[in-house]
């Protein structure tokens, strides 16, 4: 071998020394990889198990949710049904005792309606029956200063006699009870000395009752026009008012 074989260059020897590392290192990689390759396995079969087991665990999981959740829409639909029941019970409840409180209203206002009524044909009957005393009295403080007429001595006790009231009248449309009515009242006047025609048609409306009174408290309240002012026009309206047209009275 020459000298110039025998000796190689500084190139040379790096290119040399760099193939040799390579071949080195590619050898040591093998050798590693080789080393490896049942751990590497190993550990992708674990990780496999876990995620199949985790595939597992979350369809149990939703495998209970679904049953859970079609527990709480089955008591969703009972809730429904039993609160509707409640809210129609409440309801039927509430219009019967509607319909009880509009009866007792109802009740209550015929009832004090017909106290009122009452109340007022009580207080028409005591203003009659004040206007009789008034009357009565009038009469009677005409009568004892009235200056006697008669030319006969008092016969003892005569005074003291009394006088029976006439039947009172209600307004009954019969010319035979209309007129006895009147001749009972013009007795009755004679009897007590009335002479005077106001006092009598005062006195004579005390004895009205009903329809009659009725009559009586409506030509009274027109006095004015229509005022009565003698005795004769009473009996004649009354005669008018509640005698049938051309009925005959009975003897």
């Amino acid at each position: 071998m020459s000298a110039e074989e025998g000796h190689t260059s500084p190139v040379e020897q790096v290119i040399e020394g760099t193939a040799t590392r390579g071949r080195k290192e590619q050898h040591s990689h093998t050798r590693r990889s080789k080393s490896k390759g049942p751990v590497a396995k190993e550990h992708v079969d674990t990780r496999l198990t876990n995620l199949e087991q985790g595939m597992e665990d979350v369809q149990l999981a939703f495998g209970r949710l679904s049953d859970n959740f079609e527990e709480l829409v089955q008591e969703n639909a009972e809730i429904t049904s039993v609160a509707k029941e409640m809210i129609e019970d409440v309801g039927q409840t509430f219009q019967k005792e509607l319909k009880e409180l509009a009866s007792t209203v109802t009740t209550l206002k015929a009832f004090v309606e017909g106290e009122l009524h009452d109340l007022h044909t009580k207080s028409i009957s005591l203003e009659t029956r004040l206007d009789a005393l008034c009357v009565e009295c009038r009469s009677k403080h005409a009568t004892s200063h009235a200056p006697s007429t008669s030319t006969h001595p008092t016969t003892s006790g005569t005074s003291n006699i009394k006088v029976p009231k006439p039947d009172v009248y209600n307004g009954v449309r019969n010319a035979t009870v209309v007129d006895n009515f009147l001749f009972g009242l013009e007795r009755y006047f004679v009897a007590l000395g009335v002479r005077d025609d106001e006092a009598r048609i005062n006195h004579a409306s005390t004895f009205l009752r009903d329809a009659a009174q009725l009559w009586w408290r409506r030509k009274y309240a027109d006095q004015g026009e229509n005022a009565l002012h003698s005795w004769e026009q009473f009996k004649t309206e009354l005669r008018k008012n509640f005698i049938p047209h051309n009925a005959e009275t009975e003897s």
